[in-house]
């Protein structure tokens, strides 16, 4: 089925098991409890679980924005703008995944079943108390948020995470879905929880489990088999240039003893795992490639006509006025560009960090207690973002803190 914002979601249904690879793909730590409690509370109120988490995903970026880190604040409940502090769900600092999962769902109640707030979350807060009986997703808009495109951003995420077959797991996923998935590992090292058959690993020379990870993260359940070459030669190859979303393979004579695999981008183009310390990243292997078997797509996947481009390496900004005539392009790159794209979902970067003032150079960063170091920073109009590249993702890029002094260094250091 296809969700639209016209859609009932009074009545429990359960949890589709997709939800857990998608969740865990933005914050592995919590995923699993994140999805335990959505499923266990929406039992409890009446509520179809797939509705309710996509609902957060929508609020929180996936669980993985600023304010669910630092308030578990699942549906934005207490927000009126930017700058308004947040409601800690749970016990300080933080709060808690169970806490915050629990507001969301009590405030549900008063918007689609008897308003009963069984978790009694709210009143505390002073919030709730209502009964409005709404019956419809769309009844949300400019009411739970002011965006009139509220429900359309929540059937949004439910029609991406779990599309077409109404929850029950067995149905076709596109081309798009697959190198959505594909495409968290970009600039990853180590496999962490996206290789749930084989475990942490690096992704370096573990190519077949990337392909078969980001099929398998999609919703399908590939064969498993020994070797790329083998996978290769147990799967029907088409010849010649591999469109969007074909898994490719490549024997011997290109790596020996297990060949190679990889999900091409078009154009001779792969995503792959690389030998240079980033794990996963681009790499050109076009079919005139020695070695190259030929491509196919998995069972289970139909092609998408139009995928998503593939993530850009350096982005510059249109109409930047910090930009001047002849001196050099101001754009955002690595982690940076990274954090710029990973805003809210829903929400356009440049409303929260406005335009690059100037590239990415190195700054004294000093904290409140006096202590400083070296950092890479780059300054954007509305904050600063810190480049701390021994802190593990996502922490290794952050918002600079009002207790941090920035002074940039001269060009070629201090």
């Amino acid at each position: 089925m296809t969700y639209e914002p016209s859609y009932d979601p009074r009545g429990y249904l359960p949890l589709d098991a997709r939800w857990l690879p998608c969740i865990q793909a933005y914050n592995p730590g919590e995923a699993e409890a994140i999805c335990a409690t959505y499923d266990s509370g929406c039992a409890t109120i009446g509520y179809d679980a797939n509705a309710a988490i996509a609902q957060g995903c929508v609020e929180t970026g996936y669980f993985n924005s600023d304010r669910w880190r630092n308030s578990h604040n699942a549906a934005g409940i207490g927000i009126y703008s930017d700058g308004t502090p947040d409601i800690i769900w749970g016990p300080k600092p933080h709060g808690d995944v169970e806490t915050g999962v629990h507001a969301q769902l009590d405030l549900l109640t008063d918007y689609y079943t008897d308003g009963s707030e069984p978790y009694g979350t709210l009143a505390p807060h002073g919030f709730g108390g209502m009964v409005l009986g709404d019956t419809m997703l769309s009844q949300m808009d400019g009411v739970w948020a002011e965006d009139t495109g509220y429900s359309e951003a929540i059937v949004g995420v439910m029609n991406e995470v779990i599309p077409e077959d109404g929850g029950e797991g067995t149905g076709m996923v596109t081309t798009k879905d697959v190198m959505r998935k594909g495409f968290t590992q970009y600039g990853h090292e180590y496999s962490g929880d996206f290789d749930t058959v084989n475990g942490n690993h690096p992704w370096a020379y573990w190519c077949l489990s990337f392909v078969d990870s980001a099929h398998r993260q999609a919703g399908l359940n590939p064969p498993l088999y020994p070797s790329a070459v083998v996978a290769g030669q147990s799967y029907a190859l088409t010849s010649g240039m591999a469109p969007f979303g074909a898994a490719c393979f490549f024997g011997t004579s290109y790596y020996y003893p297990d060949g190679h695999a990889c999900l091409s981008i078009g154009e001779g183009w792969m995503l792959s795992t690389v030998e240079d310390g980033n794990g996963v990243g681009l790499k050109y292997i076009p079919p005139e490639t020695p070695g190259f078997m030929g491509w196919c797509y998995y069972d289970g996947v139909s092609a998408d006509i139009t995928p998503d481009p593939p993530p850009v390496g350096w982005y510059v900004q249109p109409g930047n006025p910090y930009q001047q005539e002849g001196e050099d392009e101001i754009g955002i790159g690595g982690g940076f560009l990274r954090k710029y794209n990973a805003v809210q979902a829903g929400e356009d970067p440049m409303t929260v960090y406005g335009y690059a003032r100037a590239r990415e150079n190195q700054a004294t960063v000093t904290e409140e207690d006096g202590s400083s170091q070296e950092r890479t920073v780059q300054h954007f109009q509305r904050g600063d973002l810190i480049y701390q590249p021994e802190q593990p993702y996502p922490w290794d890029v952050v918002a600079a803190l009002s207790t941090q002094t920035i002074k940039d260094l001269p060009a070629g250091g201090a």
